[in-house]
């Protein structure tokens, strides 16, 4: 097989849905036309692309794409509670590194214990809750919710070492005003995204799923 020809393929492939999901959103989202009479042909160019790699999808996925307001928020984080807490921190536009000067043992690596072993250690930890799909192998990831719905990349990603943890990085978002409520993005050109972006790999298997809303920081 002639692998450089099949990777130009597989780009120029990816390109074009790209250029017709975008299209898609376009007219939902701006010209306001209704989701309904659009999503046909979007779901069905989104199943030849998982059949193409082989991706299962056994959660239903919503019939109704639901509005999500545009969030704008900043990140007040407390350092001085950090550090008081037995770490050294680094904060950089909105990125929070923190390290323990002392390990924190885990009983075990399930995500729950280490949910507890967190829950008092990093800064307003409650509000968030485990991503399966961004966590892989030692690497946990939880994200930030607003509202029951989950803030893409406001997250915490810890790794567990030899049954410690080491040091996490946080980004937490504190929301100074709501925008505008926009028809979420169709479930398909969602599906589409993670599998673009390698996070649903060929023979992946999706069984739940959950709408999102964007944060905006001020620049």
């Amino acid at each position: 097989m002639d692998w450089s020809r099949a990777k130009t393929l597989l780009i120029v492939a990816f390109f074009l849905l790209d250029l017709f999901l975008g299209y898609e959103v376009y007219h939902v989202r701006v010209l306001g036309e209704p989701f309904a009479s659009r999503a046909d042909a979007a779901e069905e160019a989104t199943r030849n692309l998982l059949a193409q790699w082989k991706v299962r999808v056994e959660a239903p996925l919503p019939e109704t794409v639901p509005n999500v307001a545009v969030l704008y928020v900043r990140s007040p984080y407390d350092l001085g509670v950090v550090r008081a807490s037995g770490k050294r921190v680094w904060e950089h536009q909105g990125l929070l590194l923190a390290v323990w000067k002392r390990a924190l043992r885990v009983s075990n690596p399930h995500p729950d214990a280490v949910a507890e072993r967190l829950a008092d250690e990093v800064f307003r930890f409650p509000e968030y809750r485990y991503d399966p799909v961004q966590s892989q192998g030692d690497k946990h990831v939880f994200v930030q919710t607003v509202n029951h719905l989950p803030l893409f990349d406001v997250t915490v990603e810890v790794n567990v070492a030899n049954g410690y943890l080491r040091s996490y990085v946080q980004r937490y978002a504190e929301v100074r005003q709501m925008g505008l409520a926009y028809p979420a993005v169709p479930p398909q050109a969602a599906l589409f995204t993670l599998v673009r972006n390698g996070l649903l790999p060929p023979g992946a298997v999706v069984r739940a799923s959950s709408s999102g809303t964007p944060a905006i920081r001020p620049g």
